[in-house]
């Protein structure tokens, strides 16, 4: 009996074209099984030369889903899951996101920190998560950027979390495991609340140093402006050396 080779088994098709001809029930099924899953969306914010001063341009590494664009049903389906588009005013970059269930990793660019660019970057960048109820920053560091993350999450209105992320081997964490205390004399009402000074040795008590910080100037803001404003929950995520959070 001769043995049977690769070479004589039939490669399987790599098109199914006859789906069309399938029971449109059947179609939309697996449609359905095809939709994005819940994911991370890493989203940069950054200055474009075409754009005023007081708008932002986003880019994406995330692929977009080949069902917006299969067919009529596939990108029906596909609307209604990514149901947020961050977009540029110019049109240039849209990024379709899951606002229901996606995390928006935001990412900004150095140039932000501009003090003239800064409130109007922000509002216009919080205007576009509009129907994003998760929201990560991965910031650069520095105090300056809890006003501006501030700023994001009131003109975004939908967010209910706020996920702080920030690398294990920052210049703020590891001051912190030096035996450097982190001071928080600058924000108004830290003495009263027993957040002046955190002891420094391990990652996780800078970490609460860094969410208390953040969570204190929301709470501030919504008492002295804003009082009817829905602070969201505000989580943390430390990165570690290689980039995988923990």
């Amino acid at each position: 009996m001769s043995s049977i080779t690769s070479s004589h088994l039939e490669e399987p098709p790599s098109t199914f074209r006859r789906f069309p001809e399938l029971p449109i029930e059947l179609q939309l099924k697996i449609w359905e099984c095809a939709l994005p899953t819940p994911q991370v969306v890493p989203i940069m914010i950054h200055t474009n030369k075409d754009l005023s001063q007081d708008e932002a341009d986003f880019s994406t590494t995330t692929i977009p889903s080949g069902l917006l664009g299969a067919c009529k049903v596939s990108r029906g389906l596909a609307l209604e899951r990514l149901n947020v588009c961050i977009e540029s005013k110019t049109g240039e970059h849209k990024i379709r996101v899951d606002g229901m269930n996606d995390e928006i990793l935001l990412y900004p660019c150095k140039s932000l920190l501009d003090k003239d660019k800064k409130a109007p970057f922000a509002q216009h960048v919080g205007n576009a998560l509009n129907g994003v109820i998760t929201v990560a920053w991965r910031g650069l560091e520095g105090t300056n950027w809890y006003m501006y993350v501030r700023t994001i999450m009131i003109h975004a209105k939908s967010p209910r979390t706020l996920i702080w992320v920030i690398n294990a081997h920052s210049d703020v964490v590891q001051k912190a495991m030096s035996g450097k205390n982190l001071s928080l004399k600058s924000v108004e009402g830290c003495e009263s609340r027993g957040l002046e000074v955190i002891a420094s040795g391990t990652v996780n008590s800078c970490w609460e140093w860094i969410l208390s910080y953040v969570r204190l100037s929301l709470e501030e803001f919504k008492k002295d402006q804003k009082p009817d404003w829905d602070i969201p929950e505000i989580q943390g995520k430390v990165l570690d050396v290689e980039g995988g959070a923990r």
